[in-house]
């Protein structure tokens, strides 16, 4: 509310947010990366999965919003790679359904779809929120893509290959 909070506000507000639309959330509270840190065990669909709302909150270097999933929606095999929690008394958070999200690594959202480059071959796809209608959109050359971005009615990245 504030603009101060770190992680252990993040946590409560997400918990106090989904509670009041509905939806079943706790804090829990252990270890990221070694510190003392605090996130969510959220209920959807009947399933349990874990949110870390403040590593989802990254901010670039320009200041400029980044969005991420990457601890959206996962399961606590995902989580534990950098977490450490007494699971006690815990429901067992194990479903993958939306393993989509959270394995994007550059993409922007944009309306009702996501658009994200595969590394691979430097292919841009489109896909609907839900994860289904996956489609390519078009080959970016051999253009080495970073940072994609939706404004307005255009997507832009960065060409790390001629850094245009």
């Amino acid at each position: 509310m504030k603009g101060t909070a770190v992680c252990d506000g993040y946590a409560k507000a997400l918990k106090l947010l989904l509670n009041k639309a509905g939806i079943w959330a706790v804090r829990v509270t252990g270890e990221g990366k070694g510190e003392s840190h605090a996130w969510n065990l959220v209920k959807v669909d009947g399933k349990y999965f874990y949110v870390d709302a403040t590593w989802n909150d990254p901010v670039a270097d320009d200041k400029s919003p980044i969005l991420a999933y990457n601890y959206l929606l996962v399961p606590e095999s995902v989580l534990a790679k950098d977490h450490t929690w007494n699971k006690k008394g815990l429901p067992k958070a194990s479903s993958t359904k939306f393993n989509y999200l959270y394995t994007l690594e550059d993409f922007a959202r944009y309306q009702s779809y996501v658009y994200y480059v595969n590394d691979k071959d430097a292919t841009l796809f489109q896909m609907k929120l839900n994860g289904s209608g996956k489609k390519q959109i078009a080959r970016t050359s051999s253009s080495v893509v970073y940072s994609l971005k939706a404004v307005g009615d255009t997507l832009y990245f960065i060409n790390l290959t001629d850094s245009q």
